[in-house]
């Protein structure tokens, strides 16, 4: 036998190596945005969540104080942006992209993702504007005591 059949191999040559390489580049290529296209999902899905359960709990406010005006208590609701932002905010989480989610806006922050919070009519309607956020259209939920519309802006 010859000698360098009997030597072991030491590490990999260079052919090998290239082609790891490569196929990392490959995987990583495919992950890489797929990844992004995830997280933007994610945060999109976020506001939506904040939006829906915003206009939940407006609703269930609003059902409370026709309940609480009926057996002569006073009405225990928020009537300016303020309180209405305090009582979401109080329900939890922040923006998607960091910050509060829900802010005292007529348009909302379309650079985070927070929901816009405006009372019209002295309080007696609230307005919560999703806004404009990655792909998402913005809309507008109009809520008072007996309706809710919603509406694109």
């Amino acid at each position: 036998m010859n000698r360098t059949s009997l030597r072991k191999q030491k590490g990999l040559t260079l052919i090998e190596l290239m082609i790891v390489l490569a196929l990392i580049g490959m995987l990583l290529g495919i992950a890489i945005p797929t990844y992004q296209s995830y997280q933007t999902s994610v945060r999109m899905a976020k506001t939506s969540v904040h939006f829906d359960e915003a206009v939940r709990l407006a609703k269930t406010v609003f059902a409370k104080e026709q309940f609480e005006m009926s057996v002569g208590k006073l009405s225990s609701r928020p009537y300016d942006d303020e309180g209405w932002v305090e009582l979401f905010t109080n329900n939890g989480g922040e923006a998607a992209l960091g910050g509060p989610a829900f802010v005292a806006s007529v348009t909302g922050d379309s650079s985070t993702g927070a929901i816009g919070v405006v009372t019209i009519e002295d309080g007696e309607v609230l307005l919560l504007i999703r806004p404009e956020f990655f792909k998402m259209v913005p809309v507008q939920a109009r809520i008072d005591k007996y309706t809710i519309e919603f509406s694109n802006l």
